[in-house]
């Protein structure tokens, strides 16, 4: 482990976030992926510490977001599911319940965040800054923005460019949201969202570029004494997978590496229903193989688009010498399936939906790569932010853990994580994962991630793995009572 920069040599210092949307953890050069390319990102990990074993607390977008502005797992903030859904259960954590920002705030910094926070949810479009952003430019999913006045519409309008703009991406979605947070039938919905085709404005005026440049500028701009938090929460690569074409053409559709296609065997259990419902919605049945790599083509375009823009961000640091005193930090909410176990989107606890990169960047300085196997926690970054800061949560409940002892190399991570969805629950340990339904604690899945790393072969019912499965529901047990 190469040595850190003491943290007393530069207290309070700068912290940028870039924080994508559904995007996986073997999506990136320094993963080890050969195809995709990201050679910002892998420039920035060469000087910083990877986690290769990141989990998000809940695989889809509002849970996961809610654990990580309060450090709380699902089972403790309840919010299971996203906002929208008439099944889910729980709301999005208020704005005058506790959550890192505050902290931070606390601490005197101040706060931005650009892009897609996703707070909130219904009827109730709370304001970002109850939340504690001093400066906010809040931007939203492209399949509902075209409804919306946000910073990026009015721009557009600005350019002459939100009609077609906005007639696009209107028929992107089979249904909307109505002003209640209810869904409705989309009468303009084309039949699939997840083509992959690139958007119709010029490449300069997309969406996530507007949010680098904003990033860029607030970067550029910032003229004040106390330290910055700059949250900047590009939408991609969340579908629509529409990449500019000269991004998507980096790629060949043959190069695109492929994970296990077919369905798994849908088990007789709760669990398996809940496969089978996402299989009718997110399954992807009548796709070919050229379909699954036509999608990858613009997924992995969408990448190198947000790369490049990380690259931009970084120059900006650079030009203000304003590198030399700023941590960046680089995670995501959740994955992407994209076709793997015959599924698109994410919901399950499979590898690639569950499993994020998770990158830590100390500011420039003498440093070398280093990458810590072990397994950590999605919002375990958030707690090194705040620990970076000299800040503190302020609820007992709070869960997360810096990371700052593994990147010292006084700790591997963590030996067991959590995540949870509309009711299951999944323990991993760096051998097996289980996957229970939590009211029942009946066992769903259960995986030897070593020997079966693509999850092909459930071993609910193998009596060779009864043991290993009765220590893993200990853990389930442990966990639902609020002793994990």
């Amino acid at each position: 482990m190469p040595e850190m920069p003491d943290r007393r040599v530069a207290a309070r210092p700068n912290i940028i976030w870039v924080f994508p949307d559904e995007w996986r953890h073997d999506a990136a050069g320094f993963a080890g992926n050969p195809v995709v390319r990201t050679p910002h990102l892998d420039s920035l990990a060469a000087r910083g510490v990877t986690f290769g074993r990141a989990y998000c607390e809940s695989p889809v977008c509002q849970p996961s977001r809610a654990s990580l502005l309060t450090g709380l797992h699902v089972r403790d903030h309840g919010m299971d599911d996203n906002g929208h859904l008439p099944h889910t259960k729980g709301a999005f954590p208020g704005p005058r319940q506790p959550n890192f920002l505050h902290s931070l705030q606390a601490a005197g910094y101040r706060t931005a965040g650009i892009g897609k926070l996703h707070f909130g949810g219904g009827s109730a479009r709370t304001d970002a800054r109850e939340y504690g952003f001093d400066e906010v430019w809040e931007e939203h999913d492209k399949y509902v923005l075209w409804r919306m006045e946000t910073p990026y519409t009015r721009h557009l309008k600005q350019r002459g460019l939100f009609e077609a703009w906005a007639e696009h991406n209107s028929s992107l979605l089979g249904w909307i949201p109505t002003p209640k947070g209810l869904m409705e039938p989309n009468p303009k919905a084309r039949r699939h969202r997840q083509r992959a085709e690139t958007d119709v404005v010029p490449d300069a005026e997309m969406l996530d570029t507007f949010i680098a440049d904003e990033a860029c500028r607030y970067i550029q701009e910032y003229d004040r004494k106390e330290p910055f938090f700059l949250w900047v929460a590009p939408i991609g690569p969340h579908p629509p997978w529409d990449a500019p074409q000269r991004y998507a053409d980096l790629y060949e559709p043959g190069e695109i590496p492929l994970g296990p296609l077919n369905p798994d065997e849908v088990p007789a259990n709760r669990w398996g229903d809940y496969l089978r419902w996402n299989l009718k919605h997110l399954g992807c049945a009548h796709w070919t193989e050229d379909d699954y790599r036509q999608i990858g083509k613009f997924y992995y375009g969408l990448i190198t688009q947000i790369d490049d823009a990380i690259g931009r961000i970084v120059s900006a640091l650079v030009a203000t010498g304003r590198d030399r005193d700023t941590w960046i930090m680089f995670s995501a909410d959740h994955g992407e399936l994209l076709g793997d176990h015959g599924l698109i989107s994410k919901r399950v606890f499979y590898e690639s939906a569950v499993r994020v990169p998770q990158l830590v960047v100390p500011p420039t300085g003498p440093i070398g790569a280093s990458a810590v196997g072990g397994l950590t926690q999605g919002f375990d970054l958030v707690a090194t932010i705040l620990d970076l800061a000299g800040a503190q949560w302020t609820d007992p409940r709070v869960a997360a853990k810096s990371l700052l002892p593994a990147i010292e190399g006084k700790s591997t991570g963590r030996d067991v994580v959590f995540s949870q969805i509309a009711g299951f629950l999944m323990v991993a340990t760096r051998s097996h994962k289980l996957v229970v339904h939590e009211e029942t604690l009946e066992p769903g899945a259960f995986y030897d991630l070593v020997s079966d790393p693509d999850e092909r072969t459930n071993l609910i019912g193998v009596a060779a793995a009864r043991q290993a499965l009765e220590e893993m529901l200990d853990k389930a047990r442990e966990f639902l009572a609020g002793r994990q």
